[in-house]
C-alpha cells in the first residue's frame, strides 16, 4: 500500500431518530390509521364489524307517525340502540298515516290476536317478532333494567315526522277545508301521484288553486253509504281530459278518483273519495291520489243523513288550495322588505318637509291677520309688537316697516293662493291666544277659509302608500305616524 492511498477512518454519525420512531410508533401502531412524514407506514387491517350478541333484542314499532306515543317509543328504542348496541339491534320503524292505521291495526289483530285487541293508542311494539303491546308495556319492560329520562316537544316531533313524510315522497299535496251548514268541521289533505298520472294531477291542482271556477265554494253533492262521497258540483267548466291510465288500484279507504260519463268522457271536474276498497272500479275510474290526513273529517261527512244519496245538510268545500310548506304558494321577491322599509323612510322625510312648509304658511297667515286687524302705521310700534309676539308665536325676523308694504304683501298672498278671505270687521275685537314655543305646533288651527275652487279631500297621492309595514299583516301608511317616527 502506497503512501498516497492511506485509508482514513471516518467517524460514524449517529442518526437521531424522531420521538415518533422511538416511542410512539410501536406502541400506537395498531390504533393510528395514518402517520405523516413516514415512508414505511404499517398495514392496518380493516375495522372489525360490530357483531351483536346472539341474544340481541330487536324491536319493531308500528304506529301513526304524528301521535305522541309513537314518537315516544321511537325515541326510546333509538336511544337504547345507540348506547347499548350490543344488547339492542337496530330497530324497525314503520310510520303510517291516520287513514292507514285502522287497516294496519286490523292486520295486527289477525296476525297476533290476543293482546293486539287491547291496544289503547295508535302504536304497536313487537319484540323479536312477538307482540309486546303499546307504549306502556314497552316502558315497563325497559324500566326493569334501565333508567332512561328524556323530555320531548311532541307537537314539534309530530310536525317534523309529517313534513319528512311529505318531502321524502316528492309528490304534491292539496288540502280542502270542509263546512257543514256554514260550520267548519275540519280539513282533508290529499297526496297526489303526479309521477304516475301527471295530467290528471295537474288539472286537479289547477282547480284547487283557482279562486273562481275552482273547487272553492263547490258542494259535496252525493254520499253513497259505505262506498264513496262525490264532490265538485255541476257548475265547473269541463276540459278535454282523457282517462289517463288505471295503474293506481282502488284498494283502500281515502283513494281519490275522477268521475266520468264513460271512457274519456267528462272526466275533468267532479271527483270522489272512497270510503272502503272498491276493486270493481279499477278499470273504470282514474285514481290519482290518497287521503293522508283528515279521516275524522271524512267520517263526519259520511255520517250526514241523506235522501236518495243527496245529503240533507249543506256540505261545502269553502276553501281549497295547494299544500305548499315552503312559501305557501306566494311569490316573494328577495328585497321586498328592504324596499318597503326604504320607501317608508322616504315618505317620512317627505312628510316632514310638507309639515315644515305648512307651518310656515300658517304662522305667516297669523302674522298678516294680526297686522291687518291692528293697523299699526308707525314702524316703531310695529317692531315692538312683533318683538312681543316672538316669545309667544315663533322665533322669526319678519319686520314690516310700512303700511304700503303690508297691503302689497296681503294682495300678493291672496293672488298666489287664489283664496278670497272673509271681510274683517274692525268693530269686533278678536282675542287670539297663542301657546308658548315649547308646545307642539300641531295644536294650532285656523278656520276654514271660503274658496271658489272645490278642493279634493286628498290633495296629495303618494305611490305605494298602502304597503304594509315590515312585520305587519295589514297596514296603511299614515303621515302622522310617519312624522312621529313610527
Amino acid at each position: 500500500m502506497s503512501l498516497f492511498n492511506l485509508e482514513i477512518k471516518l467517524k460514524e454519525n449517529n442518526i437521531n431518530k424522531h420521538p415518533w420512531e422511538r416511542f410512539v410508533k410501536d406502541v400506537y401502531c395498531n390504533k393510528i390509521k395514518y402517520a405523516h412524514n413516514s415512508a414505511n407506514n404499517p398495514h392496518y387491517p380493516k375495522p372489525k364489524v360490530k357483531m351483536p350478541h346472539a341474544d340481541c333484542v330487536k324491536f319493531t314499532i308500528i304506529g301513526n307517525r304524528v301521535t305522541k306515543e309513537f314518537n315516544y317509543c321511537v325515541h326510546l328504542i333509538k336511544g337504547l340502540h345507540k348506547y347499548r348496541w350490543k344488547h339492542f339491534d337496530s330497530p324497525v320503524i314503520r310510520g303510517v298515516t291516520s287513514v292507514e292505521w285502522p287497516t294496519v291495526w286490523n292486520d295486527l289483530k289477525i296476525a297476533h290476536g290476543g293482546l293486539a285487541y287491547c291496544l289503547k293508542s295508535q302504536v304497536a311494539v313487537l319484540m323479536n317478532d312477538k307482540f309486546l303491546g303499546g307504549e306502556n308495556e314497552l316502558k315497563e319492560l325497559i324500566e326493569k333494567k334501565y333508567i332512561y329520562h328524556f323530555s320531548l316537544d311532541y307537537y314539534k316531533e309530530g310536525v317534523t315526522q309529517f313534513i319528512t313524510f311529505i318531502k321524502s315522497s316528492g309528490r304534491p299535496c292539496a288540502y280542502m277545508h270542509i263546512s257543514i251548514n256554514d260550520k267548519p268541521i275540519g280539513t282533508m289533505i290529499f297526496m297526489l301521484y303526479a309521477d304516475i298520472v301527471p295530467y290528471t294531477c295537474e288539472n286537479f291542482l289547477r282547480l284547487c288553486k283557482a279562486k273562481k271556477g275552482g273547487y272553492s265554494g263547490t258542494p259535496v253533492h252525493r254520499i253513497v253509504k259505505d262506498c264513496w262521497i262525490q264532490c265538485g258540483g255541476f257548475g265547473l267548466k269541463s276540459s278535454d281530459l282523457d282517462c289517463e291510465n288505471f295503474i293506481i288500484p282502488h284498494d283502500r279507504r281515502g283513494v281519490i278518483c275522477m268521475t266520468n260519463d264513460g271512457r274519456h268522457v267528462d272526466c275533468s271536474t267532479q271527483f270522489f273519495v272512497l270510503l272502503q276498497p272498491a276493486p270493481w272500479m279499477e278499470h273504470k275510474y282514474v285514481a290519482f291520489g290518497q287521503l293522508i290526513d283528515g279521516d275524522e273529517t271524512l267520517k263526519k261527512i259520511e255520517s250526514v243523513p241523506t235522501s236518495y244519496e243527496s245529503p240533507k245538510e249543506n256540505i261545502i268545500i269553502y276553501k281549497s288550495c295547494i299544500f305548499n310548506m315552503e312559501c305557501q304558494d306566494s311569490t316573494i321577491n328577495k328585497g321586498t322588505k328592504a324596499y318597503i322599509q326604504r320607501h317608508i323612510e322616504d315618505l317620512i322625510a317627505v312628510g316632514e318637509l310638507l309639515y315644515e312648509a305648512l307651518m310656515e304658511k300658517v304662522f305667516l297667515e297669523i302674522e298678516l291677520r294680526m297686522i291687518a286687524e291692528e293697523k299699526i302705521p308707525v314702524e316703531d310700534e310695529v317692531g315692538e309688537e312683533i318683538e312681543d309676539a316672538v316669545g309667544n308665536i315663533r322665533a322669526t325676523k319678519r319686520f314690516i316697516r310700512r303700511k304700503e308694504d303690508i297691503e302689497k304683501q296681503l294682495s300678493d298672498n291672496q293672488r298666489g293662493t287664489s283664496v278670497v278671505s272673509e271681510p274683517v270687521h274692525n268693530d269686533i275685537e278678536e282675542i287670539c291666544e297663542y301657546e308658548l314655543e315649547e308646545f307642539s305646533y300641531q295644536h294650532v288651527s285656523l278656520e276654514d277659509a271660503a274658496s271658489i275652487e272645490v278642493k279634493p279631500e286628498k290633495p296629495f297621492y303618494f305611490p305605494l302608500t298602502d304597503v304594509p309595514y315590515p312585520g305587519e299583516v295589514d297596514s296603511t301608511y299614515d303621515l302622522k305616524n310617519g312624522i312621529s317616527g313610527l
